[in-house]
């Protein structure tokens, strides 16, 4: 089985969490708020959620370019 055969297998957030790991460095703000820091410029950090300009939106765009598909919103959310 090759390589690609076993990512495909992972669950669209499976995979969005490693693209988050791998590019960003990842933590929770003083008020509980979810951010990532882009590993290239650890002094701008994204918000999770926030809007076109968060990190949620910008992993979106990053697996679409990647796969050619769009991740689902369920898979693009946090747990709770």
């Amino acid at each position: 089985m090759s390589a690609n055969n076993d990512s495909d297998k992972k669950s669209v957030a499976a995979r969005l969490v490693g693209m988050a790991q791998e590019r960003y460095l990842l933590g929770i703000s003083e008020d509980g708020e979810p951010f990532g820091a882009d590993r290239k410029r650890p002094h701008l950090a994204m918000p999770l959620r926030a809007g076109r300009a968060g990190l949620r939106a910008e992993l979106a765009s990053r697996y679409f370019t990647e796969t050619g598909t769009a991740a689902g919103g369920q898979a693009l959310t946090p747990p709770p």
